[in-house]
């Protein structure tokens, strides 16, 4: 599992395996995520 941030203001969002996104409850910024990327 990987902890997911939010790319604008960096709230923790979930901890998440895959791919997915997820809106930011604090900015409403939706994040698009990827743990397979080593990044």
């Amino acid at each position: 599992m990987k902890k997911i941030r939010c790319i604008k203001c960096g709230k923790l969002l979930l901890e998440a395996e895959g791919k997915g996104e997820t809106i930011c409850p604090r900015c409403k910024t939706k994040n698009t995520y990827d743990t397979e990327k080593n990044s």
